[in-house]
């Protein structure tokens, strides 16, 4: 799968602002949009590109999780991907082997993991946030399970087909999304998804899980926002 770079297809730099990826955004739909196109494909195909970058890069979670690919990507070439990007050429020959060097380590390490590998990882994960009375940096927490469940490791698990496995590490995952605040549950819960391949009781579970969790924030903001409306009426009762 050919790595889409969303940053150089709205024309915006890595750090830029969300303001500066709406307005780009905004200039390049309205020119490559249908209704201004009418018959050109390629404008079609850029249009469509165009809409994807912005839905990916607008939202925090979802561009923070593009972020980890790009850099990634840029920095190491490790994505499975049909190019490799352009490096600076080094100044003298001996620079480059230690990068091969590297490279070839993370390869070696790469390979001899295994599904277990990956279950284990995700039970430590949980096991060193889940310690009584410590304050779980949430930020991070997502980054670490993020980085765990990204699209390379979920491809390669789905290709292990170790179904059993797979379950198990979707299970211990929905414990550790239990001590995030309910913002980083959607995205979480696709990957979540994603991982379960086939497994319709799995997939099942992770989206009933989502469900209620919604259904909880819900109830939490209606029982606030009744609280709140019987101060409002008993502090208009004593005034009166």
């Amino acid at each position: 799968m050919v790595f889409k770079d969303y940053y150089k297809i709205l024309g915006v730099s890595f750090s830029a602002s969300p303001e500066e990826i709406k307005r780009m955004y905004r200039k390049l739909a309205l020119r490559y949009h249908p209704d201004t196109t009418a018959g050109d494909k390629a404008a079609e195909i850029k249009f469509r590109e165009v809409k994807e970058a912005y839905e990916i890069l607008s939202k925090p979670i979802q561009r923070e999780s593009f972020d980890y690919d790009y850099k990634k990507y840029y920095q190491t070439g490790s994505t499975n991907n049909t190019r490799r990007p352009q490096t600076a050429r080094p100044q003298h020959g001996s620079a480059a082997q230690p990068k091969t060097a590297t490279r070839t380590s993370t390869k070696n390490e790469s390979s001899s993991l295994t599904a277990a590998a990956y279950l284990a990882r995700t039970k430590k994960i949980f096991y060193t946030y889940s310690q009584t009375g410590v304050v779980v940096d949430e930020p991070k927490l997502y980054r670490d399970l993020s980085n765990l469940l990204q699209q390379n490791n979920i491809k390669q698990l789905l290709q292990w087909g170790d179904v059993k496995t797979n379950k198990a590490i979707v299970q211990q995952a929905l414990t550790i999304i239990d001590l995030l605040s309910y913002k980083y549950v959607d995205a979480l819960g696709l990957r979540l998804a994603q991982l379960a391949g086939t497994d319709n009781e799995t997939i099942t579970t992770v989206f009933k899980y989502c469900k209620q969790r919604k259904q909880k924030i819900n109830l939490q903001r209606a029982i606030l926002i009744g609280a709140m409306i019987a101060v409002f009426i008993l502090f208009i009762l004593l005034v009166l």
